[in-house]
């Protein structure tokens, strides 16, 4: 019983930092403009979705918050963009075709400092969550 409520309090997790990503990714897509920072939002909206599925708030937490926000991180990068340079290219939607256009050169060249900068930006939205996680269980390390 206690792994059920891990396992749904962590895809709870993953829908919020989807959820969360969508600001970013909306200006991405549609405004051809890069605001790298709101990825900074993901960890937050890992951690809110976490405990709306009601998870568990205790020292597995922090971990959990990062491994989930990076999750969700790859999942955006590795899956959401790619399908989406597929629809702007009018191409089929699958996985040889996925899978191509993420070792493209292109993709890296659209792409590639617009996901360094945001995985910055992640970085600093998970440490500010951690942090802010560890005070308030009263983790001190």
């Amino acid at each position: 019983m206690e792994t059920k409520r891990y396992i749904l309090a962590i895809l709870g997790g993953i829908l919020g930092g989807l959820i969360a990503s969508i600001p970013w990714l909306c200006l991405l897509i549609f405004g051809s403009v890069s605001l790298s920072i709101l990825a900074f939002l993901i960890p937050m909206g890992v951690n809110y979705g976490y405990r709306k599925c009601k998870g568990r708030v205790n020292k597995k937490l922090p971990n959990i918050t990062i491994f989930t926000s990076i999750i969700v991180f790859l999942i955006i990068i590795l899956l959401v963009l790619p399908i989406w340079e597929l629809v702007l290219l009018e191409l089929p939607i699958s996985f040889k075709t996925i899978k191509e256009t993420i070792f493209s050169i292109s993709y890296w060249r659209d792409y590639g400092r617009i996901i360094i900068i945001a995985f910055v930006f992640l970085i600093s939205g998970v440490i500010k969550t951690v942090n802010d996680i560890k005070h308030e269980i009263g983790l001190y390390y």
